[in-house]
């Protein structure tokens, strides 16, 4: 029903990885924030929607989206979802002041800037006509600990009413999936293209070498918008694991 990926195929895009991991461990805690729990399918049910809600928006394959947020259950949503469009993942360093964000939105000229509550004031500071950027997305405030819990398919306005089914998109692995902006620490912060093909092996060669199992519980602290972070996203899930995420 989710349009799974053959268990007996080799992932070749990035998000395959999560697909095959639902396909195994659908129930499995893939997320672990604080008091909040989500499931491989849940993960993936909120990217799917996520990825048809930007599809309609008129998001193509090869648009760049930038994301602004923090660790988070949604930062991974996110990052799943726009893959699923075709889109290429854009994470930003959450610790940007308003002109250097404003630099590389002008830089990148992203279909779509997707912020968190917690970083909604920063983003709203942006001009986005003159960074020559498209919509902007605030992802709902995250519900009270005490309230619904985080399984509530309707936890997100801007995902509400959006099929949970993975869209039939097709995507070359050789396409780029992602840009990971350098710290800047040298100077300008530069723009790294990753390929899906290129983080798909680099991931199987982390999974081989550590012996990764679903077994696994990783604890993240590192930021997932640089690529050692996002590494540990990617592996983890790739093997069915379960990701701490700490900030």
């Amino acid at each position: 029903p989710w349009g799974l990926v053959s268990m007996n195929t080799a992932p070749s895009l990035v998000h395959h990885f999560l697909e095959r991991s639902v396909g195994l461990y659908p129930k499995k805690t893939a997320l672990v924030h604080e008091r909040r729990r989500a499931s491989y399918l849940e993960v993936n049910q909120a990217a799917n929607r996520l990825s048809h809600r930007l599809l309609e928006a008129g998001v193509i394959p090869g648009d760049r989206i930038a994301l602004l947020c923090e660790n988070s259950l949604e930062f991974v949503f996110c990052y799943f979802g726009i893959l699923k469009a075709g889109g290429i993942v854009v994470p930003l360093n959450t610790d940007l002041k308003s002109k250097g964000l404003a630099d590389l939105l002008s830089e990148l000229e992203p279909k779509a800037l997707i912020a968190s509550p917690k970083l909604e004031a920063t983003a709203r500071s942006l001009d986005l006509s003159c960074c020559r950027a498209g919509q902007l997305l605030v992802i709902d405030p995250r519900p009270s600990e005490r309230g619904p819990a985080p399984a509530d398919p309707r936890l997100y306005r801007e995902f509400a009413g959006y099929p949970d089914g993975n869209p039939e998109l097709d995507i070359e692995p050789d396409s780029c999936a992602a840009i990971i902006y350098t710290s800047g620490s040298g100077g300008r912060p530069k723009g790294a293209m990753l390929s899906h093909a290129n983080i798909v092996a680099n991931t199987r060669a982390i999974i081989e070498y550590l012996g990764l199992t679903s077994n696994d519980v990783q604890m993240a602290v590192l930021p997932f918008f640089y690529v050692m972070g996002m590494s540990l996203l990617n592996t983890h899930v790739a093997v069915g694991g379960s990701v701490v995420i700490n900030n």
